[in-house]
């Protein structure tokens, strides 16, 4: 392995870990503002995470499907 493909090697992992950094505010030590709590969908759906079963989660476009996914995510955290 040469010097050069060590360089490329690390610069692709700091890459790596800037873009997971971003995708990822529980990495930030700043509050996150993850909309409104919906907490009757919350304890609708939590006790199926502990199954094997595959949850689907629709809706319209902007309905908050994301912000509902990120309040689920930082529940478990």
């Amino acid at each position: 392995m040469e010097l050069s493909d060590v360089n490329n090697s690390h610069i692709m992992e700091l890459k790596l870990l800037e873009k997971l950094n971003f995708y990822n505010p529980w990495w930030q030590n700043t509050p996150q503002d993850f909309g409104i709590l919906r907490k009757s969908y919350l304890t609708k759906i939590l006790p199926f995470l502990k199954t094997e079963e595959i949850i689907a989660i629709c809706g319209i476009r902007r309905c908050g499907k994301t912000f509902f996914l990120w309040q689920i995510i930082n529940h478990l955290l």
